[in-house]
């Protein structure tokens, strides 16, 4: 029996990361973060990324990591089908010095195993907090053979205030959600402090989405049924879309004229058939056609025929009552007087 999840939290294994930058080297030697427009995948399978390029494009690569070798693809795609589990997005202000993260919390309150109120003061703007947001989400890849995990990390203010909403939106379907992740292109302004003048920028924002479904069909659990149907490929949706009940072979196969009317009943009955009544309707009429009009008849024609009864049978009949005649009675003072 598995450990309580209230004393230990459970989680899925992460086969790799979905990133939304590289580092380059600039002329001193030293690196810096530089965006890109598509997706990039990092894992310490090999398989597992050439899987990726050939699904989504890109040239397979080692990677040095900071955990250790590694291999890596820059895709050309900037949307992907995923499946998002349920609590899959998790967000703290966090703050690090290189490889080691000294302290999180929800930017009123350290998380374990400090306790107290946040450090950097909770009346302190957010972009002057030594503290900065990390968003983590946490996706299956549909179309690629992984049943791990692939994180997507951002530090992204933008991608902080909006993919948790998608999230939690998401997770009112209650189930593992068919949903699509996207990067797109954003536009703003900063001020730069060499001249102390506005610029514009550009920078890319992770998201998530679901096409082709309302919020009634989120709320209803249409999302979750479609989820599980999607999931189980062509054959399950042929299975799903095909009644389970071939009524029309088994009106053609029935011996007899009854055994063709319960089957039509029964198949009026059955929610899958309803809008092929009449195709079975029709079935039904014809096979019955086949049969006789009344097998009853057709049973006593085949019948011997009763034999005679002997005029000398002993068997004696009981005769007919005669019916007694009552008597009629007399009127008083009909007669003559004297």
């Amino acid at each position: 029996m598995p450990i309580d999840p209230s004393v230990l939290q459970r989680r899925h294994w992460q086969d790799g990361r979905i990133r939304l930058g590289i580092k380059k080297m600039s002329r001193n030697g030293k690196e810096y973060p530089s965006k890109i427009d598509t997706f990039r995948f990092t894992s310490p399978s090999e398989d597992m990324i050439r899987g990726v390029a050939e699904k989504y494009g890109g040239e397979v690569k080692p990677w040095k990591s900071p955990q250790g070798p590694q291999f890596e693809v820059i895709t050309n795609a900037q949307r992907i089908p995923v499946i998002v589990p349920p609590n899959g997005l998790s967000q703290n202000m966090e703050l690090w010095d290189g490889k080691l993260c000294i302290r999180r919390c929800t930017g009123i309150a350290m998380q374990a195993p400090f306790v107290g109120p946040c450090l950097c003061g909770a009346d302190v703007e957010l972009k002057k907090r030594p503290c900065k947001p990390h968003t983590r989400l946490g996706v299956f890849l549909k179309e690629v053979p992984s049943l791990g995990l692939w994180r997507l990390d951002s530090k992204g203010g933008n991608a902080a205030a909006e993919l948790p909403n998608a999230a939690e939106f998401l997770a009112h379907a209650g189930t593992y959600v068919d949903a699509w992740l996207y990067v797109a292109e954003r536009t703003g302004s900063f001020l730069d402090p060499k001249d102390n003048v506005v610029k514009a920028t550009t920078y890319m924002v992770p998201g998530l989405t679901i096409e082709g479904i309302g919020f009634d069909e989120l709320m209803s659990g249409e999302v979750a049924r479609r989820a599980e149907l999607g999931r189980g490929g062509e054959s399950q949706r042929a299975i799903e879309a095909a009644p389970a009940t071939d009524y029309l072979a088994m009106i053609e196969a029935a011996p007899d004229r009854d055994a063709v009317v319960a089957i039509w009943r029964t198949s009026k009955l059955d929610p899958a058939w309803q809008g092929r009544g009449e195709e079975v309707e029709a079935a039904a009429k014809a096979r019955v056609a086949k049969f006789p009009r009344s097998r009853a008849r057709a049973h006593r024609r085949a019948s011997p025929p009763r034999r005679a009864r002997s005029p000398t049978s002993t068997r004696t009949r009981t005769p007919l009552r005669t019916p007694r005649r009552r008597a009629t009675p007399k009127r008083i003072g009909s007669g003559s007087t004297s």
